[in-house]
């Protein structure tokens, strides 16, 4: 009997599929099971989120369980470690991806853009995803980076 109960386990982690589905973007979504429909969209339920998902620009990748359970498990087990933070006074948003200091009148922090330290007298200290930060990060350095170049003669 316990050779039975230990095969069918054996045959139940083998026999599973886990995929990686890249969106156009490229961020990576994991999940066990992958539809592509005639049109090319893929059909499938996000492991991280348990949210179901349609992409029409994607690609689909077997990929190992080891690989899948790493992936889920790390969005599941690690804290948020990335900050947004809104200077109060100017309407500017900062992001962080170190945690910034708190004292009763100021937060100080290391702007992940420019790489200065910042202190703000009048803030709101927010958590966000690595996939948000991210996004944010690149958006804001792409704006400073236009910035610099424009001319306005």
């Amino acid at each position: 009997m316990r050779y039975v109960i230990v095969l069918a386990l054996v045959v139940a982690v083998v026999g599973c599929r886990h995929y990686q589905v890249t969106d156009a973007e490229g961020n990576a979504h994991y999940t066990k099971k992958a539809k592509t429909d005639e049109q090319g969209v893929v059909h499938f339920k996000d492991a991280k989120t348990g949210e179901n998902m349609m992409l029409a620009s994607a690609s689909v990748q077997k990929i190992s369980y080891k690989q899948y359970r790493h992936s889920t498990r790390a969005a599941e087990e690690m804290p948020a470690g990335h900050w947004k933070i809104v200077d109060l006074t100017r309407l500017r948003i900062y992001y962080s991806a170190r945690p910034p200091t708190s004292t009763e009148w100021t937060t100080e922090f290391q702007d992940a853009v420019t790489g200065e330290n910042v202190r703000l007298t009048s803030a709101n200290v927010t958590t966000i995803t690595a996939d948000e930060f991210q996004r944010s990060l690149a958006f804001d350095r792409e704006a400073a980076r236009v910035q610099r170049t424009t001319s306005w003669d």
